[in-house]
This record gives structure tokens, C-alpha cells and sequence, in this order.
């Protein structure tokens, strides 16, 4: 074949040339096909180990594929206990409480009955000590004896605002006082200025008229004077009056009152003892 390729006028030197580049060729082609042949190997290792750990995967899967199967059984069997449990506890429950007011009952009947028995008697009680007390004297004079402190209270609140307008009259009276001596003064000041330049004559006639104004002003406030002074003479003899009354009608109150409470306490204790 190589020699019907080969020409027969060719030179030997080509031919040994292209007889290695065919070698090289060949070589190269080997290796290559060697690598290829290697790298198939290191394939099917891979495939297999892969095939291998799948086969596993899948037995692990399987595994655990009727490992949840089971526990899902276990769970569900696990529930139906839980429910026939709690059905069961229920049912316990409520016969126990049953059971428990059936006897509270039993045990509160008689201590209800009391309770009211001692209601009643507590009603009769209170209606017999309100009879007793709308019959005693005592508290017919303690009401009287409230009603004059009522009064008096009142009383003192109106000798009070008497007092504040007695006051205020009073205030007004100073004032007024004061004011009258000041324009007396002014006026005053003023005719002795007047009569250091009239003549004598002038002056006596003028002294006389001013006199008998000045003493018609003063005895006209003289005499408004004293009857502020008689009227309050009049309110503080009231309120002497009045004070007297109070002490009085305190007085008469504690020893009624300390009455009430004696005779309270043993009329209390004698009806106590009829009761019984």
C-alpha cells in the first residue's frame, strides 16, 4: 500500500520525512487515544460511584420513607389515646363536680336555713327596738333638745351677720367722725384766716353766726352718736341674752344626754334579756 502511495522517482529523504511526520502522527493519535480510554475509565469510576450513591440514597430514602410513614401512625395513634383520655377526664371531671355540689349542697342546706331563721329574728329585733324607741320619753326630749340646738345654731349665725353690720356701722360712723372733726378743722382754719382781715365789729357777728352753726352741726351728730351707741348698748345686752340661753341649753343637752345614754344602755340590756 506505502509503496503504491510512494512514487517511484521520489526522493528518499521526503520519504523518510514523511515517514516520521506519520509516526508522529501515529504516536500522537495513540496517546490521544490513550487519554481517551483513560479519561473513560476515570468516567465510569465516577458513573459507578455515583450509581453506587444513588442505590444508596434511594435505600436511605426508603428508610426514612417508612420511618415517617411510622411516625405519622404513631402520631395518629398517639392522638386517639389523647382524645379517648381527655373524654374519659372529662367525663371524671364532671361526676366529681357533681358530686361535690350534691354534697356542698347538702352541707349548705341547714347553714341557708339558719341564716335566714337569724335574718327574721334580726328583722323582729330591729322592728322591736324601733317600737321601743318611738315610745321613749328620752328621745321625744332629745329630738326637742336638737331642734334648740338647730335654733341656736341658726341663731348664732345671725348674731354673727349682725355682728359684721354692726361693724360696718360702726366703721362708717368713724369715718364719718373723722370727717366731721376734719372739715371743723378746715372750716375752722379757714374763718380765722377771714377774720385776721375783717374789722371787730364784723368779726363778733361772724364769730356769733359760725358759733351757733358749729354747736347746731355738733349736737345734731352729738345726738346720731348716741343713738348708735343706744342701739348697740341694745344688740349686746341681746347677745348677753342669748349666750346666757345657749349655756343654758348646752347645759341642759349634756345632762340629757348623758341620761339618754344610761337609760339606753339598760333598757337595751333589759329587753335583751326578755328576748332571750
Amino acid at each position: 500500500m506505502f509503496g503504491q502511495c510512494i512514487p517511484k522517482t521520489a526522493d528518499p529523504v521526503d520519504i523518510e520525512i514523511k515517514y516520521t511526520k506519520l509516526c508522529l502522527l501515529v504516536e500522537k493519535e495513540q496517546q490521544e487515544h490513550e487519554e481517551t480510554k483513560n479519561k473513560l475509565v476515570d468516567k465510569d469510576v465516577e458513573l459507578n460511584a455515583a450509581t453506587e450513591f444513588a442505590r444508596i440514597a434511594t435505600e436511605e430514602n426508603r428508610t426514612l420513607q417508612y420511618d415517617r410513614q411510622m411516625m405519622f401512625r404513631n402520631i395518629a395513634a398517639i392522638k386517639d389515646r389523647n382524645r379517648v383520655n381527655a373524654i374519659e377526664y372529662n367525663r371524671t371531671i364532671n361526676s366529681l363536680r357533681e358530686k361535690l355540689l350534691d354534697v356542698d349542697k347538702d352541707a349548705r342546706a341547714p347553714l341557708l336555713e339558719l341564716n335566714a331563721q337569724k335574718d327574721a329574728e334580726i328583722c323582729e329585733l330591729e322592728n322591736t327596738i324601733e317600737e321601743m324607741r318611738k315610745h321613749n320619753p328620752v328621745l321625744q326630749e332629745l329630738q326637742i333638745i336638737n331642734e334648740l340646738r338647730t335654733e341656736h345654731e341658726k341663731d348664732k349665725e345671725e348674731i354673727k351677720n349682725l355682728n359684721e353690720k354692726m361693724n360696718k356701722v360702726r366703721n362708717r360712723e368713724v369715718e364719718s367722725n373723722e370727717r366731721f372733726h376734719r372739715e371743723i378743722a378746715e372750716k375752722d382754719a379757714w374763718i380765722q384766716s377771714l377774720l385776721h382781715y375783717q374789722e371787730p365789729e364784723v368779726k363778733e357777728d361772724f364769730k356769733e353766726n359760725y358759733q351757733l352753726d358749729a354747736n347746731e352741726s355738733y349736737q345734731q351728730h352729738y345726738h346720731s352718736t348716741q343713738n348708735n351707741l343706744q342701739e348697740q348698748q341694745l344688740y349686746q345686752r341681746d347677745v348677753r341674752c342669748l349666750n346666757e340661753l345657749n349655756q343654758d341649753d348646752e347645759q341642759l343637752a349634756r345632762n340629757f344626754g348623758n341620761q339618754l345614754c344610761i337609760d339606753d344602755a339598760q333598757f337595751a340590756g333589759n329587753n335583751f334579756h326578755n328576748i332571750q
